[in-house]
Protein backbone atom coordinates (compact mmCIF):
# COMPACT_ATOMS: atom_id res chain seq x y z
CA UNK A 1 0.00 0.00 0.00
CA UNK A 2 2.27 2.46 0.89
CA UNK A 3 4.65 1.27 -2.35
CA UNK A 4 1.44 2.38 -4.22
CA UNK A 5 1.42 5.89 -2.86
CA UNK A 6 4.76 6.78 -3.56
CA UNK A 7 4.26 5.63 -6.99
CA UNK A 8 1.38 8.12 -7.27
CA UNK A 9 3.28 10.50 -6.29
CA UNK A 10 6.23 9.76 -8.80
CA UNK A 11 3.72 10.06 -11.55
CA UNK A 12 2.21 13.64 -10.30
CA UNK A 13 5.84 14.97 -10.14
CA UNK A 14 6.51 13.53 -13.50
CA UNK A 15 3.36 15.08 -14.92
CA UNK A 16 3.68 18.61 -13.17
CA UNK A 17 7.75 18.55 -14.68
CA UNK A 18 6.55 17.69 -17.98
CA UNK A 19 3.74 20.50 -18.18
CA UNK A 20 6.20 22.66 -17.09
CA UNK A 21 8.28 21.67 -20.50
CA UNK A 22 5.95 22.35 -22.78
CA UNK A 23 4.80 25.97 -21.18
CA UNK A 24 7.94 27.42 -21.40
CA UNK A 25 9.81 25.75 -23.97
CA UNK A 26 13.79 23.94 -23.74
CA UNK A 27 16.86 24.02 -25.56
CA UNK A 28 17.56 27.51 -27.64
CA UNK A 29 13.80 28.58 -27.05
CA UNK A 30 14.98 29.29 -23.14
CA UNK A 31 14.78 33.25 -22.45
CA UNK A 32 18.25 35.12 -21.99
CA UNK A 33 18.83 37.58 -19.02
CA UNK A 34 19.36 40.03 -21.50
CA UNK A 35 15.55 39.57 -22.53
CA UNK A 36 14.11 39.78 -18.98
CA UNK A 37 13.05 43.74 -17.93
CA UNK A 38 13.00 43.87 -14.23
CA UNK A 39 11.30 46.45 -12.24
CA UNK A 40 13.78 48.84 -10.55
CA UNK A 41 13.28 49.90 -7.44
CA UNK A 42 13.92 53.17 -6.58
CA UNK A 43 16.26 54.18 -3.76
CA UNK A 44 14.39 56.04 -0.85
CA UNK A 45 17.39 57.84 -0.13
CA UNK A 46 17.52 61.44 -1.28
CA UNK A 47 20.16 62.98 -3.86
CA UNK A 48 21.17 66.42 -4.09
CA UNK A 49 20.59 67.61 -7.24
CA UNK A 50 23.41 70.26 -8.42
CA UNK A 51 22.13 73.89 -9.69
CA UNK A 52 24.01 74.84 -12.73
CA UNK A 53 24.29 78.10 -14.28
CA UNK A 54 23.95 79.05 -18.01
CA UNK A 55 26.74 79.23 -20.23
CA UNK A 56 27.73 82.75 -21.44
CA UNK A 57 26.58 83.48 -24.79
CA UNK A 58 29.84 83.73 -26.62
CA UNK A 59 31.19 86.98 -28.45
CA UNK A 60 29.97 87.04 -32.48
CA UNK A 61 33.39 86.08 -34.38
CA UNK A 62 34.83 88.57 -37.02
CA UNK A 63 33.25 91.98 -34.61
CA UNK A 64 36.58 94.02 -34.01
CA UNK A 65 36.17 96.08 -30.90
CA UNK A 66 35.80 100.16 -31.68
CA UNK A 67 38.68 101.75 -31.52
CA UNK A 68 39.32 105.22 -29.55
CA UNK A 69 39.73 108.26 -31.94
CA UNK A 70 42.35 109.23 -32.83
CA UNK A 71 43.18 112.60 -31.17
CA UNK A 72 44.25 115.66 -33.62
CA UNK A 73 47.00 118.12 -32.40
CA UNK A 74 47.07 121.75 -33.12
CA UNK A 75 50.04 121.55 -34.76
CA UNK A 76 49.19 118.87 -37.18
CA UNK A 77 46.10 121.16 -37.85
CA UNK A 78 48.08 124.45 -37.96
CA UNK A 79 50.64 122.52 -40.78
CA UNK A 80 47.74 121.96 -42.76
CA UNK A 81 46.44 125.72 -42.69
CA UNK A 82 50.34 126.99 -43.44
CA UNK A 83 50.14 124.20 -46.33
CA UNK A 84 47.16 126.34 -47.21
CA UNK A 85 45.45 122.99 -47.29
CA UNK A 86 42.19 124.87 -45.84
CA UNK A 87 39.66 122.43 -45.89
CA UNK A 88 41.78 120.01 -44.34
CA UNK A 89 42.85 122.47 -41.94
CA UNK A 90 39.29 123.45 -40.81
CA UNK A 91 38.20 119.71 -40.12
CA UNK A 92 41.36 118.84 -38.19
CA UNK A 93 40.75 122.48 -36.08
CA UNK A 94 36.91 121.14 -35.89
CA UNK A 95 38.52 117.81 -34.13
CA UNK A 96 40.88 119.21 -32.24
CA UNK A 97 38.37 121.35 -30.30
CA UNK A 98 36.30 118.59 -29.52
CA UNK A 99 38.85 117.84 -27.12
CA UNK A 100 40.01 121.46 -26.27
CA UNK A 101 36.68 123.58 -26.53
CA UNK A 102 38.34 126.21 -24.24
CA UNK A 103 41.04 127.13 -26.37
CA UNK A 104 40.67 130.47 -28.36
CA UNK A 105 43.37 129.97 -30.44
CA UNK A 106 41.89 126.73 -31.98
CA UNK A 107 38.66 128.94 -32.63
CA UNK A 108 40.20 131.90 -34.01
CA UNK A 109 42.42 128.88 -36.33
CA UNK A 110 39.16 127.22 -37.44
CA UNK A 111 37.93 130.36 -38.18
CA UNK A 112 40.68 131.63 -40.26
CA UNK A 113 40.71 128.24 -42.09
CA UNK A 114 36.95 128.40 -42.59
CA UNK A 115 37.01 132.11 -44.17
CA UNK A 116 39.93 130.56 -46.89
CA UNK A 117 37.57 128.00 -47.61
CA UNK A 118 35.00 130.06 -48.07
CA UNK A 119 32.66 129.03 -45.13
CA UNK A 120 31.55 132.58 -43.96
CA UNK A 121 29.08 131.07 -41.51
CA UNK A 122 31.59 128.47 -39.82
CA UNK A 123 33.79 131.35 -40.08
CA UNK A 124 31.46 133.68 -38.42
CA UNK A 125 30.56 131.30 -35.58
CA UNK A 126 34.39 130.46 -34.84
CA UNK A 127 35.31 134.19 -34.15
CA UNK A 128 31.90 134.81 -32.14
CA UNK A 129 32.91 131.51 -29.83
CA UNK A 130 37.01 132.66 -29.52
CA UNK A 131 35.20 136.01 -28.41
CA UNK A 132 33.74 134.20 -25.54
CA UNK A 133 36.40 132.84 -24.33
CA UNK A 134 38.68 135.44 -24.51
CA UNK A 135 37.08 139.43 -25.25
CA UNK A 136 40.46 140.62 -25.89
CA UNK A 137 41.26 138.80 -28.66
CA UNK A 138 42.01 141.59 -31.25
CA UNK A 139 42.76 139.15 -34.02
CA UNK A 140 39.42 137.58 -33.99
CA UNK A 141 38.24 140.82 -33.67
CA UNK A 142 39.45 142.30 -37.10
CA UNK A 143 39.16 138.50 -38.75
CA UNK A 144 35.69 138.46 -37.57
CA UNK A 145 35.06 141.87 -39.84
CA UNK A 146 36.84 140.89 -42.43
CA UNK A 147 33.86 137.97 -42.74
CA UNK A 148 31.23 140.62 -42.44
CA UNK A 149 33.30 142.56 -45.27
CA UNK A 150 33.31 139.43 -47.48
CA UNK A 151 29.44 139.35 -46.75
CA UNK A 152 28.64 142.69 -46.97
CA UNK A 153 27.75 143.61 -43.73
CA UNK A 154 29.64 146.53 -43.77
CA UNK A 155 27.76 147.78 -40.37
CA UNK A 156 28.40 145.26 -38.89
CA UNK A 157 31.84 144.96 -39.73
CA UNK A 158 32.61 148.88 -38.82
CA UNK A 159 30.76 147.53 -34.87
CA UNK A 160 33.66 145.19 -34.27
CA UNK A 161 36.26 147.61 -35.60
CA UNK A 162 35.31 150.15 -33.07
CA UNK A 163 35.56 147.44 -30.49
CA UNK A 164 39.14 146.91 -31.80
CA UNK A 165 40.09 150.70 -31.49
CA UNK A 166 39.44 150.36 -27.64
CA UNK A 167 42.20 147.80 -27.26
CA UNK A 168 44.42 148.90 -29.72
CA UNK A 169 44.17 152.34 -31.16
CA UNK A 170 47.14 152.52 -33.32
CA UNK A 171 45.96 149.37 -35.15
CA UNK A 172 47.07 150.36 -38.87
CA UNK A 173 44.62 147.09 -40.08
CA UNK A 174 41.82 148.63 -38.28
CA UNK A 175 42.14 151.59 -40.05
CA UNK A 176 42.43 150.33 -43.10
CA UNK A 177 39.59 147.62 -42.36
CA UNK A 178 37.57 150.69 -41.42
CA UNK A 179 38.34 152.21 -44.88
CA UNK A 180 36.92 148.88 -46.54
CA UNK A 181 33.74 149.34 -44.84
CA UNK A 182 33.26 153.26 -45.76
CA UNK A 183 34.23 152.38 -49.17
CA UNK A 184 31.35 149.65 -49.25
CA UNK A 185 29.29 151.95 -47.81
CA UNK A 186 29.68 154.78 -50.42
CA UNK A 187 31.90 156.88 -47.73
CA UNK A 188 34.99 157.60 -50.26
CA UNK A 189 36.21 160.78 -48.30
CA UNK A 190 36.52 159.09 -44.68
CA UNK A 191 37.16 156.02 -46.78
CA UNK A 192 40.22 157.79 -47.69
CA UNK A 193 41.36 159.28 -44.38
CA UNK A 194 41.11 155.90 -43.08
CA UNK A 195 43.26 154.58 -45.47
CA UNK A 196 45.57 157.25 -44.96
CA UNK A 197 45.94 156.92 -41.36
CA UNK A 198 46.49 153.35 -41.92
CA UNK A 199 49.46 154.14 -43.99
CA UNK A 200 51.03 156.92 -41.51
CA UNK A 201 50.26 153.97 -38.88
CA UNK A 202 52.43 151.68 -41.38
CA UNK A 203 53.98 152.91 -44.88
CA UNK A 204 54.57 149.58 -45.78
CA UNK A 205 50.89 148.79 -45.77
CA UNK A 206 51.29 147.84 -50.10
CA UNK A 207 46.71 146.71 -49.30
CA UNK A 208 45.77 150.26 -48.03
CA UNK A 209 48.10 152.26 -50.33
CA UNK A 210 46.29 149.91 -52.98
CA UNK A 211 42.87 150.63 -51.96
CA UNK A 212 43.71 154.55 -52.08
CA UNK A 213 44.95 153.96 -55.37
CA UNK A 214 41.39 152.26 -56.59
CA UNK A 215 39.52 155.18 -54.89
CA UNK A 216 41.44 157.67 -56.98
CA UNK A 217 40.76 155.37 -59.94
CA UNK A 218 37.30 155.63 -59.10
CA UNK A 219 37.14 159.39 -58.76
CA UNK A 220 38.74 159.89 -62.13
CA UNK A 221 41.75 160.96 -60.10
CA UNK A 222 44.16 158.74 -62.53
CA UNK A 223 47.53 161.02 -62.47
CA UNK A 224 47.49 160.69 -58.16
CA UNK A 225 46.21 156.78 -58.43
CA UNK A 226 49.70 156.54 -60.66
CA UNK A 227 52.55 157.00 -57.97
CA UNK A 228 49.80 155.42 -54.87
CA UNK A 229 50.35 151.90 -57.28
CA UNK A 230 53.44 152.34 -58.23
CA UNK A 231 54.60 152.18 -54.57
CA UNK A 232 52.24 149.55 -53.55
CA UNK A 233 53.48 147.05 -56.24
CA UNK A 234 57.07 147.74 -54.98
CA UNK A 235 55.85 146.85 -51.49
CA UNK A 236 53.77 143.67 -53.18
CA UNK A 237 55.44 142.78 -56.23
CA UNK A 238 53.83 138.93 -56.25
CA UNK A 239 49.97 140.62 -56.17
CA UNK A 240 48.04 140.41 -59.31
CA UNK A 241 45.62 142.55 -58.67
CA UNK A 242 47.70 144.99 -57.83
CA UNK A 243 49.81 145.18 -61.37
CA UNK A 244 46.00 145.44 -63.00
CA UNK A 245 45.08 148.11 -60.72
CA UNK A 246 48.36 149.91 -62.00
CA UNK A 247 47.99 148.95 -65.66
CA UNK A 248 44.60 150.91 -65.11
CA UNK A 249 46.58 153.77 -64.15
CA UNK A 250 48.76 153.61 -66.91
CA UNK A 251 46.40 153.09 -69.71
CA UNK A 252 43.95 155.94 -68.89
CA UNK A 253 47.27 158.14 -68.42
CA UNK A 254 48.19 156.93 -72.02
CA UNK A 255 51.18 154.92 -70.86
CA UNK A 256 49.64 151.67 -72.95
CA UNK A 257 52.58 149.92 -73.09
CA UNK A 258 53.47 150.29 -69.58
CA UNK A 259 50.32 149.51 -68.50
CA UNK A 260 50.29 146.37 -71.59
CA UNK A 261 53.96 145.32 -69.44
CA UNK A 262 51.40 145.93 -65.78
CA UNK A 263 48.56 143.84 -66.80
CA UNK A 264 51.06 140.88 -68.64
CA UNK A 265 52.58 140.69 -65.26
CA UNK A 266 49.08 140.62 -63.52
CA UNK A 267 48.52 137.33 -65.78
CA UNK A 268 51.84 135.97 -65.46
CA UNK A 269 51.28 136.08 -61.45
CA UNK A 270 47.16 135.01 -61.81
CA UNK A 271 46.19 133.58 -65.30
CA UNK A 272 42.20 133.10 -63.22
CA UNK A 273 42.00 137.09 -62.99
CA UNK A 274 39.35 137.30 -65.85
CA UNK A 275 40.03 141.51 -66.19
CA UNK A 276 43.69 141.31 -66.37
CA UNK A 277 43.02 138.97 -69.37
CA UNK A 278 40.28 141.07 -70.53
CA UNK A 279 42.84 144.15 -69.88
CA UNK A 280 45.67 142.88 -71.40
CA UNK A 281 44.19 142.09 -75.00
CA UNK A 282 42.30 145.09 -75.37
CA UNK A 283 45.79 147.56 -74.54
CA UNK A 284 47.66 145.47 -77.09
CA UNK A 285 45.33 146.61 -79.98
CA UNK A 286 46.20 150.26 -78.92
CA UNK A 287 48.79 152.51 -80.53
CA UNK A 288 50.22 154.67 -78.28
CA UNK A 289 51.66 158.19 -78.62
CA UNK A 290 55.05 158.31 -79.45
CA UNK A 291 55.33 161.90 -77.96
CA UNK A 292 54.77 160.97 -74.80
CA UNK A 293 57.76 160.48 -72.26
CA UNK A 294 58.18 157.11 -71.07
CA UNK A 295 56.68 156.85 -67.68
CA UNK A 296 59.26 156.31 -64.49
CA UNK A 297 57.29 154.03 -61.89
CA UNK A 298 60.21 153.92 -59.34
CA UNK A 299 60.13 158.06 -59.36
CA UNK A 300 56.35 157.93 -58.95
CA UNK A 301 56.96 155.47 -55.94
CA UNK A 302 58.98 157.90 -54.25
CA UNK A 303 56.92 160.79 -54.73
CA UNK A 304 54.01 158.86 -53.52
CA UNK A 305 56.59 158.36 -49.97
CA UNK A 306 57.39 162.31 -49.91
CA UNK A 307 53.87 163.13 -50.37
CA UNK A 308 52.80 160.81 -47.32
CA UNK A 309 55.22 163.08 -45.11
CA UNK A 310 52.71 166.13 -45.85
CA UNK A 311 49.31 164.47 -44.70
CA UNK A 312 48.37 165.22 -40.86
CA UNK A 313 47.34 161.89 -39.60
CA UNK A 314 43.62 162.20 -37.86
CA UNK A 315 44.37 158.85 -36.05
CA UNK A 316 41.00 159.61 -34.76
CA UNK A 317 38.48 156.15 -35.55
CA UNK A 318 35.62 157.63 -37.15
CA UNK A 319 32.84 156.95 -34.80
CA UNK A 320 29.62 155.46 -35.49
CA UNK A 321 27.91 159.19 -35.95
CA UNK A 322 30.23 160.33 -38.64
CA UNK A 323 29.19 157.71 -40.86
CA UNK A 324 25.93 156.37 -41.93
CA UNK A 325 45.29 139.11 -38.91
CA UNK A 326 45.64 136.89 -41.03
CA UNK A 327 47.75 138.12 -44.37
CA UNK A 328 46.70 141.53 -45.39
CA UNK A 329 46.78 140.25 -48.69
CA UNK A 330 42.97 139.06 -47.93
CA UNK A 331 41.73 142.31 -47.74
CA UNK A 332 39.92 142.06 -51.10
CA UNK A 333 37.26 144.71 -51.53
CA UNK A 334 36.71 143.77 -55.05
CA UNK A 335 34.78 147.17 -55.90
CA UNK A 336 33.93 147.95 -58.89
CA UNK A 337 35.81 151.16 -60.49
CA UNK A 338 33.84 154.08 -62.24
CA UNK A 339 34.64 153.54 -65.97
CA UNK A 340 37.17 156.15 -67.46
CA UNK A 341 38.09 155.80 -71.24
CA UNK A 342 38.40 152.61 -71.96
CA UNK A 343 38.48 150.26 -68.82
CA UNK A 344 35.49 148.45 -67.87
CA UNK A 345 33.69 149.19 -64.78
CA UNK A 346 34.60 145.57 -63.17
CA UNK A 347 38.53 146.05 -63.89
CA UNK A 348 40.27 147.53 -61.21
CA UNK A 349 39.80 145.57 -58.05
CA UNK A 350 40.28 146.86 -54.09
CA UNK A 351 41.82 144.68 -51.22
Amino acid sequence: MKLLNILAIDVVAVALLATTISVFGCNNDSATTSDVITEQVESPVDVPVQETKPAPTPEPAGVPAPSPAREVTYGEAEAAYQERNYREAATLFTAYLEAKPDNPWGHYMLGLSARKSDDFETAEQAFKRALELDPKHVKSMLNLSRVYLDTGQAEDALEQLYEVFEFDPQSGVAYRLQGRALHQLGDTTDAIHAYRDAILIDSSDGWAINNLGLIYIEQGRFEEALPALARAVELNESAAVIRNNLGIALENTGHFRAAEEAYRAAVELDANIESSNRNLARVMEVVEDSSIEAVDLPALAQAFINDCQTWVASLEPVTEEDSIEEESSNDAGLTPIISAKNVSTEDAIGK
